[in-house]
């Protein structure tokens, strides 16, 4: 994340209050990437006029973009330079945490249209993951703000994890950038490697003013606490707490955590037990010059130490009316 981003996130911090509901109309400029895997899966071009349909009669339609990937960057710089209130934007997290970047950075609101895999901020935000339902709950929306974090300069919208997760993505990495069997091979190399490292990696931690050591075989920091319900376990009730919650997984805890104690905690905050630390901002550190950090999923090299603050209320989001923030 730009300095400018993060400078333009704080002031927005400073200045938030209430917003109001979006019964009204609105000015909207609508980007789709053409090949999200939901679009096509369920009509493609069909679909898409009946969103945009859908989109003129219940606000102002100022433009409707369906753009392959390769024009998404240009569609979303001309959609946040406009004289739009609200930009909406369909694709995968990765998508959304880039456009996150530039709604904050142009002071707009951000519509979401979950044409993702995951779709996590959508789930988040409790908005439908059919693209005609998530257009029609936006459409009678109300305008919240939400925390997001800066992670050693990269906007941060979900959470950041370090340790086994992160070699996880490693591997899907691997997978994108070389041939079928050369990456099988390589997968084999990083499974036999997790299975006789040490259990774990030593963290040094300053959670604002405090220290602490962990060795975790997963270190996970996430913008506020975990629903922690066995259904969606890494769902959040509230967004906008403006706190950075650190959880930490063992080895040990791994084994001892089995499937029957998720199921026999039902009803609890799984997660919970996990909790190591909580903060405005937390500074992480390990024994190696640089971290690998899964940041919503993404993976980035970063040098150690790496710092993590929240900016509180950051980013303007349409959702439904009784959504989980504010």
């Amino acid at each position: 994340m730009t300095a400018d981003v993060a400078q333009q996130a704080e002031t927005i911090a400073s200045n938030s209050a209430a917003e109001g509901k979006g019964t009204r109309r609105r000015r909207i400029f609508a980007v789709l990437n053409a090949q999200a895997g939901t679009l096509l899966h369920h009509g493609g071009d069909a679909l898409a006029d009946r969103l945009r349909d859908d989109l003129r009669a219940a606000h102002d339609l100022i433009d409707f973009r369906l753009a392959e990937p390769k024009e998404m960057q240009a569609a979303m710089e001309a959609a946040f330079g406009s004289d739009a209130e609200v930009v909406l934007v369909g694709g995968g997290d990765g998508t959304l945490q880039h456009a996150a970047g530039m709604a904050i950075e142009s002071d707009k609101i951000l519509g979401i249209l979950p044409l993702g895999t995951l779709n996590i901020l959508a789930r988040d935000l409790q908005i439908p993951l059919d693209l005609q339902g998530a257009a029609a709950v936006l459409a009678g929306g109300a305008v919240r703000r939400i925390d997001v974090a800066d992670v050693g300069g990269e906007l941060c919208l979900l959470k950041a994890m370090a340790g086994r997760l992160s070699a996880t993505i490693r591997l899907r990495e691997i997978q994108r950038k070389h041939l079928r069997a050369l990456a099988w091979l390589k997968m084999g190399w990083y499974a036999l490697r997790s299975l006789v490292r040490r259990p774990g990696t030593r963290f040094r931690l300053t959670i604002d003013e405090a220290e602490m050591e962990v060795r975790a075989a997963v270190l996970m920091v996430s913008l506020n606490r975990f629903r922690g319900r066995l259904e969606h376990p890494f769902a959040r009730d509230r967004l906008d707490g403006g706190r950075l919650v650190v959880y930490g997984l063992s080895a040990k805890a791994t084994r001892r955590h089995g499937r029957e104690k998720f199921v026999a905690a039902r009803d609890e905050g799984l997660l919970d037990r996990f909790i190591l630390a909580e903060g405005e901002r937390i500074t992480l550190e390990t024994k190696r010059s640089h971290i690998h950090l899964s940041v919503d999923g993404e993976l980035r090299l970063f040098p150690s130490p790496v710092e993590i603050r929240i900016l509180p209320m950051a980013l303007q989001v349409l959702m439904p009316e009784d959504g989980p923030a504010g």
